[in-house]
This record gives structure tokens, C-alpha cells and sequence, in this order.
């Protein structure tokens, strides 16, 4: 089990964590054109907006328990590397968040970064 770092104070990014985190350096082409921002492009802004929402469900009392769980050193964490137990947890899980993803990279791409 992994033990939680006592100088951190959370391990669940925000939708505006996440926006600024992609706010960097990278070098993104679009139909050959380099994007300045990919926050904001007509080509990628939606798609990030859509991921931000999630990042923020997990905040929502009412996902929150669905997206997240407390590991046994008190910490909130994603439940996106979870094995689902059941599944209606599955479903709950896919149904929501598997609109831009594959449930493959749901866990990569969108809550445990």
C-alpha cells in the first residue's frame, strides 16, 4: 500500500488544475498549423473543456464516491485505477466517461494524471 505524503495536501486535480497543466510549451499541430493553446483552439478546446468537467466531478458530492475513494492511509484518491467490484460500478464509470475515451485510456487521459 502506498503511503501518503504528508507535504501533500491533495491528490485530485481540479477541471482548472487540469487546464493550466496543459497550458505549457508543448508543441501541438492542427492541419499543419502549430496551436498556440490547446485550451482555447476550435479543434481541442471543447474536448478539454468536456475532460475538466470530469476532473471536477470528482468533487461532486454526488460522483465523488463513484470517482474517487479514501485509501487506508486517509487519502482521497481516483478510483479510475480500481478494478471495478461490480458491474453497475462499471457501468457507472464508462456510461458517464467513456464519451471521448476508450475505457482504456479513461485512467491515463482523463482522472489519474
Amino acid at each position: 500500500m502506498a503511503v501518503a505524503d504528508p507535504q501533500q495536501t491533495h491528490y485530485l486535480k481540479t477541471g482548472e488544475e487540469y487546464v493550466k497543466s496543459l497550458q505549457d510549451d508543448r508543441e501541438v499541430y492542427y492541419k499543419g498549423e502549430r496551436v498556440e493553446d490547446v485550451t482555447t483552439h476550435v479543434a481541442t478546446g471543447g474536448g478539454i473543456r468536456e475532460i475538466a468537467a470530469v476532473y471536477d466531478d470528482q468533487f461532486d458530492s454526488q460522483a465523488q464516491n463513484v470517482l474517487t475513494y479514501i485509501r487506508d492511509d486517509g487519502a482521497r484518491v481516483t478510483s479510475s485505477y480500481l478494478i471495478p467490484i461490480s458491474r453497475l460500478r462499471q457501468y457507472a464509470l464508462l456510461s458517464r466517461y467513456s464519451v471521448f475515451f476508450s475505457p482504456a485510456t479513461i485512467a491515463s487521459k482523463v482522472l489519474g494524471e
